[in-house]
């Protein structure tokens, strides 16, 4: 069980576009015994400049790791803990100056970074613990597919998964702007 202390929740979304092209040459398609459908392709994925592509991925890379190492990682997630909010708050700033600087020099490759930070109230901490175990319990069943190869066992359990945080993050959103 991962105990929950009032905080923030991070979610750090960083990407590197452009500087490459993917080409799919589908290969060949055929209908299966079930219905269904079975493809092969093959994907080609061709870069632009390789040094400035390179220097992109370890430059996005190292901007989400300067935010990420004031966080522990969580089922949920990054969080941050209340005392080193400031520290955090720099670590955005200079995560996002790299990708600027990155930005202003490359012809082909724009790194962007995006956080979102939501307040875990002392309050939210019950719903959180809540939300924990039932991914906990939702992880276990999905092992438990996987243990037994049962592909449409697995797409259930990932699906109820999805469907479960999507449900619980509306409801914690819904009690943050009603209380």
């Amino acid at each position: 069980m991962y105990p929950i202390k009032p905080g923030f929740l991070v979610s750090v979304k960083t990407e590197v576009v452009g500087g490459c092209q993917y080409l799919r040459q589908d290969v060949r398609k055929e209908h299966t015994e079930e219905g269904g459908v079975e493809q092969q392709w093959v994907t080609t994925k061709r870069i632009i400049d390789e040094a400035e592509y390179d220097k992109a991925g370890k430059v996005r890379s190292r901007a989400r790791s300067e935010i990420a190492r004031r966080c522990l990682e969580t089922p949920f997630g990054l969080v941050c803990r209340e005392d080193r909010i400031e520290e955090l708050r720099q670590a955005i700033k200079l995560a996002q100056l790299l990708a600027q600087e990155f930005n202003l020099e490359a012809r082909y490759s724009q790194i962007s970074i995006n956080v979102l930070m939501g307040r875990i109230a002392s309050d939210d901490v019950e719903a959180a613990e809540r939300i924990a175990e039932e991914m906990r319990n939702l992880a276990a069943e999905i092992t438990q597919a996987v243990k037994s190869a049962d592909v449409k066992a697995i797409r259930n359990m990932i699906r109820m998964a999805e469907k479960s945080v999507q449900q619980n993050l509306v409801q914690a959103i819904q009690e943050a702007i009603a209380g």
